[in-house]
């Protein structure tokens, strides 16, 4: 009686990882088929990109940038 119950067990956890593993294989083709119309879409309707204005700064080489991280870290460490 208990083998047959094994069995059964076996039998099912088969069927059961052999079902996540289509429903995996099924995902990953539908995930796929959808890139390639995604990518056909965009070369038809392509979407304009804002230029963000970039801000160059200059290093912060100055004395009182080092003396205010020197100051927060020995407040922290109080």
């Amino acid at each position: 009686m208990s083998l047959e119950l094994l069995e059964d067990g076996v039998i099912v956890s088969i069927m059961g990882m052999g079902m996540v593993f289509g429903f995996l294989i099924i995902l990953v083709l539908a995930m796929n088929i959808m890139a390639v119309i995604m990518r056909y879409l965009n070369t038809k309707f392509p979407e304009a990109v804002p230029e963000m204005a970039t801000v160059k700064r200059a290093a912060a080489n100055d004395d009182s940038s080092v003396a205010l991280a020197i100051a927060a870290v020995m407040n922290y460490k109080k």
